[in-house]
């Protein structure tokens, strides 16, 4: 439905047109004020838009999910305006331009779970606020990480000589030591985020060395700790320095730097991913037929900036049930093609229904 607009907007005076000079007033209501402008010479023919849109609600308005208010006409309409301010109203509705050959209509939509949407003739574009994931939950929580680089060095020397020089390769060897050693303890840790179990450590990179009869000079190996999100990151960082710290003493001729490469941190629930989750797990039982949970993953991916910024996330996506099914970071790490299919559904049914339009039906049925 069409409403008359009860809020004020305008628009940078940067609408150009190969038209006669013109002054384009769109129809006005009660409260309603809007002025985007056009200037040019020439036929009447195109109007150019670019530049700002300004709106402002009087007098307590608040729209509804549907409503549509006109706010330009025209003879011909070309572009867009460049950016936008106050399209969110205070019940959390926002408008979202609608442009047409002929004017530009602001619909009233659900932004609790969509960013950037745009309205351009028939399709509507956005960015719905999950990561990748799996068809088989929702993720709601994931792990940290954190990546240190250690490098160790010594002074190099002609291996018929090792004692003129000081070997970095064993000294770093006691580091790995006193590591792996700490690792067997993480076990301990348990996480009370289902799918989460404990804290790991890992050591995926090593290089050093000069040569086969050259004492080593210099190794250096980089650490992956994953961080559950019960646990304190910068906690964890200063525990993993101290160790590497005290495991050197032992020779006070050796120089130990550790750099941080990474701290990622955990994921944990906001205010308002339930409601996304919730929406997920509903078209996801409609599509597989199963109950999809909430879950946490030993991952950690970039919703947590997301999270960071204040806006609620949850990770869904094409996968199997687990990391292992999908072989991932290993050879042949591979998608079945009904799990994309039926995570595509999910997720466009799923948006639908948090933009407002709980009349979406499913019309086929995975594998159809």
């Amino acid at each position: 439905r069409t409403r008359l607009v009860p809020f004020t907007c305008s628009s940078v005076p940067e609408v150009a047109s190969n038209a006669g000079p013109f002054h384009s007033t769109p129809p006005k209501g009660p409260g309603h004020a809007c002025t985007p402008s056009a200037v040019g010479t020439g036929p009447a023919r195109d109007t150019v838009v670019i530049g700002v849109l300004n709106v402002s609600f009087v007098n307590g308005f608040v729209p509804l999910v549907g409503d549509r208010f006109s706010i330009l006409a025209c003879n011909s309409r070309i572009g867009v305006f460049t950016s936008a301010t106050g399209l969110r109203a205070s019940n959390g509705i926002v408008l979202v331009p609608h442009y047409t050959a002929t004017n530009v209509v602001l619909v009233a939509t659900n932004d609790l779970t969509v960013a950037s949407p745009q309205v351009t003739g028939n399709n509507f574009s956005f960015s719905l606020n999950t990561a990748a994931g799996f068809s088989y939950a929702v993720v709601t929580a994931h792990n940290g990480c954190l990546h240190l680089e250690v490098t160790v060095t010594g002074k190099q020397a002609h291996a018929a000589m090792p004692a003129s020089g000081i070997d970095a390769l064993e000294s770093a060897n006691a580091i790995l030591s006193t590591l792996y050693a700490h690792r067997a303890t993480l076990s301990r840790i348990r996480s009370r985020t289902d799918g989460i179990v404990s804290p790991t450590l890992n050591v995926g990179l090593i290089k050093g060395g000069i040569n086969t009869n050259v004492v080593p000079d210099q190794v250096a190996f980089r650490i992956d700790r994953r961080i559950i999100p019960e646990e304190n990151p910068a906690e964890v960082e200063g525990e993993l320095r101290a160790l590497i710290a005290a495991s050197a003493e032992h020779n006070p001729q050796i120089k130990i730097e550790v750099r941080r490469l990474l701290l990622a941190e955990p994921l944990t629930p906001r205010p308002g991913a339930e409601r996304i989750a919730h929406a997920i797990q509903r078209r996801a039982k409609e599509v597989l037929g199963i109950e999809v949970p909430t879950a946490g993953v030993p991952l950690y991916t970039d919703a947590r900036h997301y999270a960071a910024a204040g806006i609620p996330i949850v990770l869904y996506g094409a996968g199997p049930r687990s990391i292992g099914e999908a072989n991932a970071h290993n050879a042949n790490e591979n998608l079945r093609l009904e799990d994309l299919r039926a995570a595509t559904k999910i997720v466009a049914l799923a948006a639908a229904d948090l933009l407002g339009n709980t009349d979406v039906a499913i019309a086929s049925r995975v594998g159809s």
